[in-house]
């Protein structure tokens, strides 16, 4: 549970701060600020989309991209002196990236927990919450964070958080394959 606790609190982090950036690094403001929001959450509708197709291929894959994606757009944005192309392009692979990781978690604990699948499914809702909480308690932490080192040290430290999800994942995780999960199940 701990790489998707970083996962979402990576994300809510930096979506809590996604307005001050955008307007900071690039002075994006009003109908430009509305279309580059607008791009995030049609990108990161795609990514939920395109999450069952990655899913198929490999789970254990999609858990761990989706979060470095989203770990290299956020430093991205911080440290590469880009366009508002590139930025938007940035924005929207951040969104496409995070939009397939509560899809995937979620079919994480279908595999790994058959028999205790909505047991198991409420302790993610409450592992995502308290990511918001402490993503957005980028409120408190973020906002401490940005007290002292702006936006950039908003956005470097959830990158990383990104990142360190990303290594959870691999070297925590264990994906069962579907064999493995529909044989585990017991029918009464």
């Amino acid at each position: 549970m701990l790489g998707c606790v970083l996962a979402h609190t990576g994300q809510y982090a930096l979506f809590t701060y996604i307005r001050p950036a955008l307007e900071g690094l690039a002075n994006i403001e009003g109908d430009e600020l509305a279309l580059m929001l607008l791009g995030f959450g049609l990108a990161n509708f795609f990514g939920t989309l395109s999450a069952g197709w990655l899913m198929e291929r490999s789970l254990r894959l999609t858990l761990i991209v989706m979060p470095v994606l989203v770990g290299v757009a956020a430093l991205g944005m911080i440290t590469i002196p880009i366009s508002i192309v590139g930025l938007a392009m940035l924005v929207m692979l951040w969104g496409l990236a995070f939009g397939g990781v509560p899809v995937a978690w979620s079919n994480w604990v279908t595999r790994t927990l058959p028999d205790e699948a909505e047991s198991a499914g409420g302790m993610v809702v409450a592992a995502v919450q308290s990511s918001i909480a402490a993503g957005a308690a980028g409120a408190a932490v973020g906002g401490l964070v940005y007290g002292f080192s702006g936006i950039t040290g908003v956005f470097i430290t959830a990158g990383l958080i990104m990142l360190s999800a990303a290594f959870v994942i691999a070297s925590r995780v264990r994906v069962p394959s579907l064999t493995e999960s529909s044989s585990s199940r017991s029918f009464h």
